[in-house]
């Protein structure tokens, strides 16, 4: 398969737009004639049951309509995961696609007005489109848009009837028509490999996702997968579209499809015309898709609209509907009926939010694609009729967030921090979400605090104000009685990274200079006073974390200090890395050019020190058939940073000399229950329902007997805990709501696993086990008091002082259970220095290094 790429301009190259206009308008005629339909290409009738198209046969069609249709242009916008094309069609009338690059200016100045008069807005107002991207199955099991994407492309490209040309002529439609085409083709093999079986349509056994699965979708802020990158950077940082629509399925026995307007809470940093926009256009497709006969319509139901994870663009100006239709077996129907006893408490009687409800009958991939083809639709033909008002309204959510008074007026984020590495990392995703980053060129003093040059200044006063601060304010999260929140409530950025960042509350002239490129300063290898071979760099360990597993792999000595120790005039502290090698080694200089970290050449003649002398850790995860999202975002940590590890399923387990192969064992996050029993359910096949079991966990136990390291995350613990007799209690209570806030935390720093951290560190609560009291003594454990710093969280009095994080000794190995998840979607990135000290802590060896 070939994809034309166009440059991150999107299109200045495109060989027709370079054609003359004539020769398009005469062309139109034959090639909509030409256009194929998307049947006599994949083989099949959209809809058909039992039948669903391979990323590649939804590409080849597009790359067809590209070649001949004057209203669609394909461009790839990147690499996926897995490294296939991640295509985006681009749909307009000709004249339109004629002049992409006028409207993507126009689109830039009313996006950033701070430049532009109410008259020169209004001139553009004037003839501007709407800009509407439309996102397909970023969740591959809910394909029904992927196929729907491609019936959409034809008849946009074809028909010629007054309603599709005005849609065309005030629209600017970005298409993406699969968002993770690998998870596509991972749902596609495994639902054909057991297509008329008695296991048709069963659940995957693995993530639809290398790293992400479902959480591919939320990802939205913290922009660490490959799809969600390109799509922020190639296409709303691009494009500013006024709508987003984003097209998901839900559960089988839930209502038949659910659009705006969401549930409260919303984010009070959603600008109040979007929220109002985004009730507006729900109703209005609701009640274009109840007109059309669509029963089972719900509204203002399930879904809230309070977290960027989800939706990036209610922070930029534009509006996301959220569109979610009721699934069938992948593409099997079912036969549905909510009057059953094991239905989801869904309403059987009309309101006005769910005015034609939907009881029972055979729900099908066609119905799906039916609902989804109205509602999008209904979304255009509003796009298009008030074309004025989208642009309109938008230039004034853009010019009021300018012009708005509120506090602070800046944030200074200082250079010399503890996670300085994980500071400008958070500094390079703020700015692909396009937020402007400046720096001190003087020194500034401000409430006894003096800012240095160099220090990171970002003004409030930006086209991206409300991203910047909702990533950086502290929202309380409101509490609704008997109504669970849908996702994480706490976002806060300095807090995932651990960065000290200072408000500024009033204007005030501020010496800078913008931050164009975000390159870390090259760290410096300062010289000994005596001939040296060793080097030692802090132990703050997550950036360098790569170039120690190269020095490990390559046999090059590293050890980590064990207890202060002032050598050759350096201060060296607890877990202070020492590597045995020359100083122009190349590690090294990669290491201090790509990382910042300041290191110290040490003479040869050391004093006698305590260190632990680390080697490459052998890491073992285990892969559940019963997937989990901790699973994929544990693997991709692993791989970002260079360890090497191999998964295990329950068959491994069983076959493998654990012990032997393996210095830890990696439980992520996941039900006791089902780690125990794997999955209870008929419909999928023995050799993928098994979880551990009795034998299972009984070969566990003879890994930790014979000295390895069993490392349980979340969950993981209860199941740890329950099978293994640990002397560990877990508490029960019902009355603790915690729906993913921010909490702190302490830590005993003289223990190798919290070496280089902050005695205070900050995890991301949900659903984690709660341990009994503290009699164990934890590495890290809940303070007596205020545990909370952001989101939601009521009685948190059951948790003040629980342990979070304990060492056991069992037989001639370890138990390390951590209750928190430190990985949790790789947000919280200041506690990835305590996962790696764990690996590495698993096979270090204590030792005193003499002269």
């Amino acid at each position: 398969m070939r994809i034309f790429k166009h440059s991150p301009t999107l299109l200045y190259h495109s060989i027709r737009i370079a054609l003359p206009l004539v020769c398009i308008l005469i062309a139109v005629s034959v090639r909509s004639q030409s256009i194929p339909s998307p049947e006599s290409v994949i083989g099949f009738k959209i809809g058909e049951d039992r039948k669903f198209a391979r990323y590649e046969q939804i590409a080849d069609y597009f790359q067809i309509v590209d070649r001949v249709s004057d209203r669609v242009l394909l461009t790839d916008i990147g690499p996926t995961t897995e490294g296939q094309s991640l295509i985006v069609a681009i749909i307009s009338a000709p004249k339109n696609l004629n002049r992409l690059p006028d409207y993507q200016q126009i689109q830039a100045q009313l996006y950033d007005p701070r430049e532009l008069t109410a008259t020169a807005a209004d001139s553009l107002i004037q003839i501007g489109k709407t800009i509407v991207s439309i996102n397909c199955a970023i969740h591959s099991t809910e394909l029904g848009s992927s196929l729907m994407a491609m019936q959409l492309a034809y008849e946009l490209a074809t028909a010629n009837d007054s309603i599709t040309q005005e849609i065309l002529n005030n629209v600017i439609i970005l298409l993406i028509p699969v968002h993770n085409p690998d998870g596509l083709d991972i749902v596609y093999d495994w639902y054909y490999k057991y297509l008329g079986t008695s296991y048709e349509g069963c659940r995957l056994p693995r993530l639809y996702h290398r790293y992400a699965g479902h959480d591919l979708n939320r990802d939205w802020f913290m922009l660490t997968q490959n799809e969600t990158r390109a799509t922020v950077t190639q296409i709303y940082n691009v494009w500013h579209p006024q709508i987003v629509l984003d097209l998901h399925q839900m559960g089988i026995k839930a209502p038949r499809a659910f659009v705006p307007p969401y549930i409260d809470p919303i984010d009070p940093h959603v600008h109040p015309i979007l929220s109002s926009e985004t009730a507006m256009l729900g109703q209005y497709i609701a009640s274009t898709l109840t007109a059309n006969g669509k029963a089972g319509v719900i509204t203002n139901a399930i879904f809230d609209a309070w977290s960027p994870s989800r939706a990036y663009i209610h922070y930029h100006g534009g509006i996301r509907i959220l569109a979610e239709i009721a699934s069938c077996q992948v593409a099997t129907p079912v036969n549905v009926n909510l009057f059953s006893p094991h239905s989801s408490s869904v309403q059987l009687s009309s309101a006005w939010n769910y005015p034609m409800p939907w009881i029972q009958g055979n729900w099908s991939l066609q119905d799906i694609i039916e609902y989804e083809h109205n509602i999008t639709h209904a979304l255009l033909l509003h796009a298009a009729r008030f074309r004025s008002d989208w642009l309109r309204n938008y230039f004034q959510v853009q010019a009021d967030e300018l012009n708005n008074s509120r506090k602070p007026f800046a944030f200074v984020i200082p250079q010399n921090q503890p996670y300085i590495t994980a500071v400008r990392d958070m500094l390079q995703i703020l700015q692909l979400g396009d937020v402007s980053i400046h720096q001190l060129s003087s020194p500034v003093a401000l409430n006894e605090q003096t800012f240095s040059p160099g220090d990171f200044v970002l003004y409030t006063h930006q086209p991206a104000r409300s991203y910047l601060e909702t990533l950086f304010e502290i929202t309380a999260y409101p509490e609704f009685a008997g109504r669970q929140a849908y996702d994480a409530t706490a976002h806060n950025l300095p807090q995932l990274f651990g960065a000290r960042v200072y408000p500024i509350p009033s204007e005030m002239v501020i010496p800078c200079i913008p931050v164009n490129e975000f390159n870390p300063v090259p760290g410096r290898l300062k010289a000994s006073s005596q001939p040296a071979s060793f080097v030692t760099f802090p132990s703050q360990v997550t950036d360098v974390a790569q170039f120690i597993n190269k020095f490990l792999e390559t046999d090059i000595p590293v050890y980590r200090i064990a207890a202060s120790a002032l050598i050759d005039s350096i201060n060296c502290k607890p877990g202070d890395f020492l590597v045995k090698t020359d100083q122009s080694n190349a590690f090294i200089q990669d290491m201090l050019l790509q990382t910042g970290v300041d290191a110290w050449a040490l003479p040869d003649s050391l004093p006698s020190i305590h260190v632990l002398k680390l080697k490459a850790p052998k890491i073992a995860l285990y892969k559940s058939w019963v997937a989990t999202a901790d699973f994929g975002w544990t693997r991709f940590i692993l791989d970002k940073y260079g360890f090497q590890y191999k998964m295990l399923t329950i068959t491994d387990i069983m076959d493998g000399q654990l012990s032997k192969e393996f210095d830890i064992l990696i439980l992520p996050d996941q039900n006791a229950k089902s780690m125990l029993n794997g999955t209870i359910n008929d419909k999928m096949p023995p050799d993928f329902s098994k979880g551990l079991g009795e034998d299972g966990t009984s070969r566990l136990h003879d890994y930790v007997n014979n000295g390895g390291t069993l490392l349980a995350i979340g969950r993981a613990v209860t199941y740890l805990v329950k099978e293994f007799l640990l002397p560990v209690e877990i508490v029960n209570t019902d009355e603790l709501w915690a729906p993913g806030p921010l909490l702190t935390f302490n830590l005993n720093t003289s223990h190798p696993i919290a070496y280089g951290m902050s005695d205070k560190a900050v995890m991301m609560y949900l659903k984690n086990p709660i341990l009994g009291a503290p009699q164990l003594n934890p590495i890290g454990w809940f303070p007596e008091k205020s545990l909370r710093l952001s989101g939601a969280i009521k009685g948190e009095e059951f948790l003040q002082s629980r342990p979070v994080l304990l060492e056991l000794p069992f037989e001639k190995g370890r138990l390390i259970l951590c209750t928190f998840r430190p990985l949790f979607r790789a947000q919280t990135r200041s506690l990835f220095s305590l996962f790696f000290n764990i690996l590495y802590y698993a096979n270090a060896t204590e030792m005193t290094l003499v002269r």
